[in-house]
């Protein structure tokens, strides 16, 4: 009977928990990092993150600083090219979410569906950051054949990859699809921020896919679905179409002047481990690890 009642307090635990830390991030995954910061580099902080949105370009994209030394503040934005429709939300979003996740740091990155946003002390311009590299798989339907669909996946990547690199200043961006396992269509898309270099770019992704692609069957015995998301680039797949439409190089801002309300949208569930990490970082693993301790202290008070 007292397993019974753990077993059920423990599964409301999770339940609270999975939902509070997903309603309380809305991130894919983020980074704080604990050095300490100062008043002034927190007032030049915020008042670069508030002016992100509004001069970010018309491919997603943007990079600035403020402030003098040891107070200068870097900051970086990357929309998916595909999503540009909700990119001023998506920014407005993180620069809200973030600095009330990490108030205190130097430096941070919080990636969502739609958008990136990095901030440091450092220069960040034109730098290729491979680290931190988090996999997020989608575990709701795995591969049959997970050696073939891996086999075409890489491939797809790879190509995918050097057309991103090769995509000049303003967008580095590529997306297709490919024929796997029982003729199913394996869709996937590739993106590099454009101040880094073709070279840089390629090495990005192939860094990933190299990292993580050969262990993805470890996660969920071949997820069906998942990305890697990095500082410097990010790849995403699926067995069903989901790269929107790509504007052309004479569009348009496919927003309006207006600051969007910020979003209260629960992402899909996923998961997924981080590595490299030099601060502070939220995932549904660490979720799933507090559930087990509380689990095991509810046990022994009962």
């Amino acid at each position: 009977m007292g397993f019974r009642r753990t077993l059920f307090l423990s599964h409301m635990v999770l339940i609270n928990l999975v939902s509070l830390t997903i309603a309380q991030t809305n991130f894919l995954s983020y980074v704080c990092n604990d050095n300490t910061s100062t008043s002034a580099y927190r007032t030049n902080r915020d008042a670069l993150l508030s002016s992100l949105a509004n001069n970010t370009d018309q491919y997603g994209f943007y990079t600035s600083s403020t402030g003098e030394n040891p107070d200068k503040v870097h900051a970086l934005v990357l929309c998916r090219a595909d999503k540009l429709d909700v990119c001023r939300e998506c920014i407005n979003n993180s620069t809200a979410k973030l600095t009330e996740l990490c108030p205190n740091g130097k430096e941070a990155i919080g990636w969502r569906d739609d958008c990136m946003l990095r901030y440091s002390n450092k220069s960040m311009e034109g730098v290729m950051q491979p680290e931190p590299s988090y996999p997020v798989w989608n575990v709701q339907r795995n591969v049959t054949n997970v050696e073939q669909f891996k086999d075409v996946l890489v491939k797809l990547l790879e190509s995918l990859g050097d057309r991103a690199a090769a995509g000049g200043s303003r967008i580095k961006f590529a997306s297709g699809n490919e024929t796997g396992p029982d003729n199913q269509k394996v869709y996937a898309l590739a993106q590099c921020t454009p101040d880094i270099s073709e070279s840089d770019c390629s090495r990005c992704i192939k860094g990933a896919i190299d990292d993580d692609i050969p262990n993805f069957k470890l996660c969920c015995v071949g997820p069906a679905g998942g990305r890697i998301i990095r500082p410097s680039c990010h790849f995403r797949f699926e067995l069903g179409p989901f790269v929107g439409e790509i504007p052309g190089s004479t569009a348009t801002p496919p927003w309006s002047t207006a600051t969007p309300p910020v979003s209260t949208a629960t992402p899909p569930p996923v998961t997924g481990g981080c590595r490299g990490l030099n601060g502070r970082a939220v995932s549904m693993a660490a979720v799933l690890l507090n559930f087990i301790g509380l689990a095991f202290v509810l046990n022994l008070l009962i």
